[in-house]
């Protein structure tokens, strides 16, 4: 259960402004469309390993953002009053200094469980500005980038021999879904991530993209 006042403290987190509450929502949601899907995808993590107390998904490093992940599919999938505004794209130019500050917040604590809202509130923006202005100067979204640090940081800790295995090293980054993980990992290095686990042999010349602000 997600209660209503936290779906109401995040909608008016991204958006920038408060909002009447209490908000009335729409009585049924459309599991059909792309963010009914991405919401149903989401429970069935959450149901098939939240009865295990060792699962991953109680790991701070995955439960903040799974459930970050889980409001954003509400709201964006739930009708409301604020849906059209929430679904319409920022277009004016938004400055450089928040896509800095949360930059340097990811690098310094990669490991931490961080999500747009997170970083938003860090650099005093709204989560929809903070996204836009990654988009803008980077032409990712914050979570992209975040992933993309962290699998730079499981490409070292693999090519370090730190981790038995390629699940233990995903894992201890935030990478809870090891087909996705594999297929982003080989789309960035050009290897499967068993190769760099087993030496410099099944390296590729490839290496993590660099962003830079414009």
């Amino acid at each position: 259960m997600i209660d209503q006042p936290a779906l109401e403290l995040h909608l008016g987190r991204a958006l920038g402004h408060p909002i009447r509450t209490p908000l009335p929502f729409a009585s049924e949601i459309d599991l059909t469309q792309d963010c009914g899907r991405s919401l149903r995808d989401l429970m069935r993590v959450v149901m098939d390993d939240i009865g295990n107390a060792d699962s991953i998904v109680r790991r701070p490093l995955f439960a903040e953002p799974l459930s970050q992940a889980l409001i954003n599919a509400v709201l964006l999938t739930s009708g409301h009053e604020y849906s059209t505004e929430l679904h319409s794209p920022i277009t004016r130019h938004v400055s450089r200094r928040p896509v800095k500050q949360a930059i340097d917040a990811v690098h310094a604590h990669p490991e931490a469980g961080h999500t747009s809202a997170s970083l938003a509130q860090l650099t005093g923006v709204s989560v929809r500005t903070l996204q836009a202005a990654f988009r803008q100067q980077l032409g990712i979204s914050p979570m992209g980038y975040v992933r993309q640090v962290r699998l730079e940081n499981v490409h070292n800790d693999l090519r370090s021999g730190i981790g038995r295995t390629v699940a233990e090293v995903a894992h201890r980054w935030g990478f809870a879904q090891l087909g996705r993980f594999a297929t982003a990992y080989r789309a960035v290095y050009g290897v499967a991530p068993s190769s760099t686990l087993r030496g410099p042999a099944g390296e590729s010349a490839k290496r993590s993209p660099r962003y830079d602000i414009m």
